[in-house]
């Protein structure tokens, strides 16, 4: 199989055709609603989880168009401790196509560990704040619409169309648990779908903040897209730096075609031109077949694709998306510590754990085949390349704090290119640094990546570590983000 065929795999929702407007983005399909309530989505128990887990749990669905039978599914944990006076928490996705069913591993509050049995995770997110996971757009994950006739229809997006619906949902949602409606809100989420989601998502609240009701107070992005140029033009540099490519096909990338020009001749469908062939063959050839790159520095599973990891003879393009698409159900990139130690394999077990017929029906979910990437849909390939760095610089501006990290093992939207466009976005709005570029601590007093800040509205910060590190940092990410303190740059 011919590398730009592969890499396809790996941008399957960058590329599609005319989106058609579904009519649940019309505002009137939330308006003339029965009285909703929370009490029927409570979770009991889940089938395997410890005894007693001491917070409240949540699952179903929150319709958004009767007409169509969309819903999304969404899986709530009330903060462990203290949860009337902790912040609310959206926590969203990392690829439009995929589930984000971080409830099972990385942030979540559990992660399967062997045959039926869910161990805790001491480093959940909800040990800081509530948290909202949601399947979104329909067709990923729980989430679905069951009209057969308008599906294909319902299954095409664009960003205006994901905010809609994120919309709708959060409107419905606030109508079952209006105790938070005033609770301080943040939108979050881990992976390049993030850099259009959230800021539009946030937008889109902001414009209703009058009617809505609707405390948003911060959005949080780890590798983001935010400007496509930059982020993936990028992607040279992290390959070369982190020794997966030869000096020549670096030196061909920063010349002739960078990441950018390579992926935009792969999913514009057209012949490679003479310099990105070269520059294809190359990193063919370089990079090993079975290569995670949404963790480069990680190992993967055996038990899913073989001792080579190797895919239907596919490259490492066609594996990393395979990786990557399964992954996506924990929030991308890999982050599935229930400790220290990183379980390659949680994927396949939270496949197997979430089929289960008393999973499903503790999820209070429709029976269903789950997979974490359910049927072909496509984004719409034109709002793609449209920069949203400046959506979140009038964030910035209108008194909405942003937090924007990048995790220093992952390939698409690598730090290279992030570090970049917060810097240049800071000089733009005209916020000063008010924290140098330098090392931040975690709670071991182990470097946990680099941070600049600038004033209290804006700060980059990167994880180091890469997957076997990212549960425990991201969480002293969060903790800090939400406590509107500077990261530690200092052991003391």
């Amino acid at each position: 199989m011919q590398t730009h065929q592969v890499i396809m795999v790996v941008i399957t929702t960058m590329a599609a055709s005319l989106f058609m407007m579904p009519s649940f983005i019309r505002a009137e399909s939330v308006a003339c609603q029965p009285p909703l309530t929370n009490e029927a989505d409570r979770i009991s128990s889940l089938p395997g989880q410890p005894e007693p887990v001491g917070f409240g749990q949540f699952s179903g669905y929150i319709a958004l168009d009767d007409q169509l039978q969309s819903r999304l599914f969404y899986y709530f944990a009330e903060a462990s401790t203290n949860p009337a006076s902790k912040p609310l928490v959206l926590w969203l996705g990392d690829q439009w196509e995929c589930s984000n069913f971080g409830a099972f591993s990385g942030n979540g509050p559990f992660s399967p560990v062997c045959g039926n049995v869910l161990a805790t995770n001491k480093y959940t997110f909800n040990q800081e704040a509530n948290i909202i996971y949601l399947d979104s757009p329909t067709g990923t994950g729980f989430s679905f619409s069951a009209n057969t006739t308008t599906t294909s229809a319902t299954y095409i997006y664009n960003d205006t169309v994901i905010a809609t619906q994120n919309m709708i949902f959060l409107t419905r949602w606030f109508q079952k648990y209006a105790e938070y409606k005033n609770r301080d809100f943040y939108i979050a989420g881990q992976g390049y779908a993030t850099g259009r989601s959230v800021p539009f998502l946030a937008d889109r609240i902001l414009r209703g903040s009058t009617t809505n009701g609707i405390n948003l107070k911060g959005t949080m992005m780890g590798n983001p897209l935010l400007n496509f140029n930059t982020d993936m033009g990028s992607i040279g540099g992290f390959l070369w730096s982190h020794g997966l490519i030869s000096d020549k096909t670096h030196e061909l990338m920063e010349t002739f075609c960078n990441g950018a020009k390579w992926l935009r001749e792969i999913y514009s469908g057209s012949p490679f031109s003479t310099a990105c062939k070269e520059v294809d063959d190359r990193l063919s050839a370089e990079i090993p077949d079975g290569l995670d790159m949404q963790d480069v520095s990680s190992d993967t599973c055996v038990a899913i694709f073989g001792p080579s990891s190797r895919v239907t003879g596919g490259s490492k393009f066609e594996s990393s998306k395979l990786f990557s698409s399964i992954r996506s159900l924990t929030a991308s990139p890999s982050h599935e510590e229930v400790s220290e130690g990183t379980d390659v394999c949680v994927k396949e077990k939270i496949m197997n754990y979430l089929n289960r017929k008393d999973v499903q029906e503790a999820l209070h979910v429709r029976t269903t085949n789950w997979t974490a990437c359910p049927r072909p849909f496509h984004y719409d390939k034109r709002g793609f390349e449209t920069p949203t760095i400046d959506m979140v610089g009038s964030l910035v501006t209108k008194g909405i704090r942003v937090l924007i990290y990048s995790i220093d093992e992952v390939t698409f939207a690598p730090f290279l290119g992030t570090r970049v466009l917060v810097s240049d976005l800071a000089d733009k709005v005209g916020l000063n640094t008010t924290v140098p570029y330098r090392g931040w601590f975690d709670t071991d007093k182990q470097v946990g990546g680099w941070t600049e800040a600038y004033g209290e509205m804006l700060t980059y910060a990167s994880i180091r570590g890469g997957s076997s590190k990212v549960a425990k940092r991201s969480l002293s990410l969060l903790r800090s983000f939400l406590e509107r303190k500077p990261l530690p740059v200092s052991k003391a």
